[in-house]
């Protein structure tokens, strides 16, 4: 019953019912239930004062709780007083806060808002909590809708390590490791920012792959170049994760999660057909919900990388036809910070000017001597750009290099990285 009342109540606070969880909370103090008081602290501060004293006595165990109770309870009595002073100072009169809208308002309000991209003072006064956040705060027994029988026996392994052997090798996966997938990789991968920036050491392979990957081409490529964790394994970057199908989009994650300094995944090209195939493999499973976590996941995966502070690696849009000034603007965009480099300072509008002629390429491209100035600015050696299973790498050579190959490999060298690209003429 205990487990029962908290589902209810973290049910409530997502569909918005905050009056409702707060009826919930004080009928399972009432019922002799215990609360976990650090995650429902918000919602007792909004019960009743006996309610409140009983949590807390409940909790604490001691001859002082009472006592405690009833100076808590004055200090909250202070702190309300005061807030509701400054109330007025802080949020406009009449701003709806997220437990006060019902659930399907508040949808509604998302779609007309994503649809017409204008500014909406109710939207925005409206924090809206990812859908994979959310998964990785609850546990995943409560989300996967199978028997207890089998939640219990996939639960006694819940190892990074194994749950990554589990999802390379049993398909399809259940639907307890795939929650669980999600929160591992959640809270393994929390702190990384939109662009890392990665240290190789010298004589260091690094794998990238632009394929749409699925379970027997990562077992093909772990069998070539080692398992992610052995001794010697190259460090695996994965530039399109949402191109994956649902099996190997998992085992990814549960890599990322066990392995999170030798396995990277970065934000791709949110194709719609890939993104509709991934709902409807979850769709097929049962599992609707498993797919807004599992996109949601995707969209907040980090744009690009720099190895050694010499290499670029992301993906873009018109990587054959795209000026250094649009890949510029699409990459601050994604990064979604104010990128400060040496461009800020330039003619950023008008790269010819300024240029010399002897940057210009010897059969006369101004393309690619645009490319090298803009290289230049940012401090790097090269510049690699996936799209759609295209690969396009730029730096100091006449012409850039264009490849449909399935991957590339990086190699770290004393004083500077090698990008070997595999063109048609090698393949």
């Amino acid at each position: 019953w205990m487990y029962v009342y908290h589902v209810l109540i973290d049910a409530a606070v997502w569909s918005g019912s905050w009056p409702r969880g707060i009826a919930l909370v004080e009928e399972t103090v009432e019922e002799g239930l215990p609360l976990s008081y650090e995650k429902h602290a918000r919602l007792l501060r909004d019960a009743r004062a006996h309610i409140r004293a009983m949590a807390l006595v409940e909790h604490d165990k001691s001859q002082s709780a009472a006592t405690q109770a009833v100076d808590e309870e004055s200090h909250l009595f202070k702190a309300k007083e005061e807030w509701q002073q400054r109330l007025p100072l802080v949020a406009p009169a009449g701003t709806q806060m997220f437990a006060q809208v019902p659930r399907l308002e508040l949808l509604e309000r998302t779609r007309s808002y994503a649809g017409s991209q204008e500014d909406d003072s109710s939207t925005e006064a409206i924090a809206m909590v990812p859908p994979h956040v959310f998964c990785a705060s609850i546990d995943p027994i409560w989300l996967a809708d199978e028997s207890s029988s089998s939640s219990s026996s996939s639960s006694s392994e819940t190892g990074t390590s194994s749950l990554f052997e589990r999802c390379l090798t049993a398909a399809p996966v259940s639907s307890h490791d795939a929650y669980l997938t999600v929160r591992n990789y959640h809270h393994a991968t929390v702190h990384r920012r939109a662009l890392i920036n990665l240290q190789v050491e010298p004589h260091t392979i690094v794998v990238c792959r632009n394929a749409q990957e699925s379970l027997e081409s990562l077992r093909q490529l772990f069998e070539a170049f080692g398992y992610p964790g052995q001794q010697r394994s190259p460090t695996f970057i994965f530039m399109r994760p949402s191109a994956c199908d649902l099996d190997a989009l998992l085992t990814l994650l549960a890599a990322g999660s066990a392995y999170p300094g030798s396995v990277f995944l970065l934000r791709s090209d949110t194709d719609a057909t890939c993104l509709q195939g991934l709902t409807e493999a979850c769709r097929s499973r049962a599992n609707n919900p498993l797919s807004f976590c599992l996109i949601s996941l995707l969209a907040s995966l980090p744009a690009a990388i720099i190895l050694n502070s010499e290499v670029l690696l992301c993906n873009g849009q018109d990587v054959q036809s795209a000026t250094p000034e649009e890949f510029e603007i699409g990459l601050r965009k994604a990064l979604k910070l104010a990128w400060s480099t040496a461009t800020l300072d330039s003619e950023i509008d008008d790269y010819p000017v300024g240029i010399d002629d002897n940057t210009i390429g010897k059969d006369g491209s101004m393309e690619s001597a645009l490319w090298k100035e803009w290289l230049k600015k940012q401090e790097l050696q090269k510049l690699v750009r996936c799209e759609q299973g295209v690969t396009r790498l730029d730096g100091s050579m006449p012409r850039p290099a264009l490849s449909e190959a399935e991957m590339f490999v990086a190699r770290a060298r004393e004083h500077h990285v090698r990008i070997e690209l595999w063109t048609e003429e090698d393949q």
